[in-house]
């Protein structure tokens, strides 16, 4: 049977408004800045529930109802090695290893996360496979990328676009800094709304 996460078909890396007060609660454990109902990441369905990360790198699991909002995002592919051909590669002799793997050892991927190094490099990145049979377990997996998408991704990588965990800064506890102006406009036409039904 499809579940209702299934069914909301988000696209990875959208940005979704966390309302459930027990998450934020476990968040605030790791940073006294959480504030209310803050943008994340939405990473991929877990069963009935959707794994979300926060900008700074802080995962958890809600049920649908636990989202308020949803901001559409261009999901990122990459191509990125699966775990049975780094298998394989570490079974062919030392000389043949040094090698740059070529194409064929990378299939397209969602980037989900990233960690980054002291010179604020990616150091390493988490995905989903879009070919389903090649993702192990339920969550991202760690894996190696080819060059060229390694080069992009260092251009892109930063907490309004992704998780980002790094030993510099602090991190961000919001995608979205900033009221939506759609929000904005809303709030504005409901202020309207009982400002007039006030005066009768």
């Amino acid at each position: 049977m499809t579940s209702l996460a299934s069914l909301l078909a988000i696209p990875p890396l959208s940005k979704v408004q966390l309302q459930s007060r027990s998450a934020l609660r476990d968040a605030r454990f790791d940073s006294p800045g959480v504030i209310d109902l803050p943008f994340w990441f939405f990473q991929c369905v877990v069963g009935e529930q959707l794994e979300i990360r926060s900008p700074g790198g802080f995962m958890t699991r809600v049920a649908p109802e636990d989202i308020c909002d949803i901001v559409k995002a261009e999901p990122i592919v990459v191509q990125a090695m699966p775990r049975h051909v780094l298998v394989e590669r570490l079974r062919i002799p030392l000389r043949e290893r040094q090698q740059s793997p070529g194409p064929e050892c990378y299939r397209p991927a969602h980037v989900l996360w990233v960690m980054k190094d002291r010179w604020a490099r990616v150091d390493a990145a988490f995905v989903r496979f879009l070919d389903e049979s090649l993702n192990e377990g339920t969550g991202p997996q760690q894996a190696s990328l080819d060059d060229t998408t390694r080069v992009m991704l260092n251009a892109v990588a930063r907490r309004d676009r992704m998780p980002v965990v790094s030993r510099h800064g602090q991190a961000s506890w919001s995608a979205v800094s900033r009221e939506l102006p759609e929000h904005r406009a809303a709030r504005k036409a409901s202020q309207i709304f009982f400002a007039a039904a006030l005066s009768r």
